[in-house]
């Protein structure tokens, strides 16, 4: 998937040259799965000698789905957006990410209770924090690496090179800074059903992902979007993931795999 949108963004690229656009636009999705990354992009204009995928144009990360276009003074038009409940609507092309954020999203959310609505605001930040605890949590433990070792007769050295793949290391990101990963839900939940033995096989498959990419990162000191784009050509965990979770990925079980334990 983010192989596919670097060479399309390649290719948008070599297509708005023969054109001669002269300034392009970055052009995020209006949804709630858009990552932080590409929220703050959206609407940022920049010449067309300063075009570099992965940097100045998309994919920004893993999972990419912002893209670009032509960016022409005082042009007037209207942009899709996607609601809560999945319906689409339009908005003035003008309004930018945070703008619709603001109008659309945060002075309409609406919440009862500890009722949510899969897809919506409280929804995923309730799961953001969530994984952000799990993954603190996680961080912490020693006992997890044999656990999953036994389970599922990885030898244990993998396993931790995996952990702190995930969990400890700093990785190079597209703008030359070194961070951690983000936290993310759905790997919360493929990590414990693996302590605790009732593992998927798309959970195995992140198993491969991940010790792939971290061999990757190492060996060519390369970021960890270049190597991800690599590791996707064997194993595709996130295409898979959405093939059989659909869309908002892992239900919400993470506190009770947690319980199970």
């Amino acid at each position: 998937m983010t192989e596919s949108a670097f060479f399309a963004s390649a290719s948008r690229k070599d297509c708005f040259s023969d054109l001669d656009v002269e300034k392009y636009e970055i052009i995020a999705t209006l949804d709630l799965r858009t990552s932080n990354i590409c929220r703050e992009l959206d609407g940022k204009i920049f010449d067309m000698k300063d075009y570099q995928v992965g940097i100045t144009a998309p994919p920004f990360h893993c999972r990419c789905r912002t893209t670009t276009a032509p960016w022409f003074e005082d042009e007037e038009g209207y942009r899709a957006a996607r609601g809560e409940d999945g319906k689409t609507y339009y908005v003035p092309s003008s309004m930018k990410y945070n703008e619709w954020y603001e109008k659309y999203v945060k002075n309409n959310s609406k919440q009862t209770g500890a009722k949510y609505t899969k897809g919506d605001i409280e929804w995923n930040i309730r799961r953001e924090e969530e994984a952000e605890l799990y993954y603190d949590n996680i961080r912490n433990r020693k006992d997890d690496i044999s656990k999953i070792s036994k389970n599922t007769n990885w030898s244990e050295k993998s396993i931790g090179q995996i952990k702190n793949h995930i969990f400890y290391n700093t990785h190079i990101m597209r703008d030359g800074t070194r961070r951690m990963l983000d936290s993310d839900y759905s790997m919360s939940v493929a990590w414990q059903r693996l302590i605790n033995g009732t593992y998927e096989d798309i959970d195995i498959l992140l198993l491969k992902h991940e010790y792939l990419e971290s061999i990757f990162e190492k060996k060519y000191n390369i970021s960890n979007l270049e190597a991800h784009r690599m590791t996707e050509k064997k194993h595709d965990w996130y295409k898979e993931l959405i093939k059989q979770k659909g869309e908002f990925e892992e239900d919400d079980c993470l506190n009770e795999l947690i319980r199970k334990e």
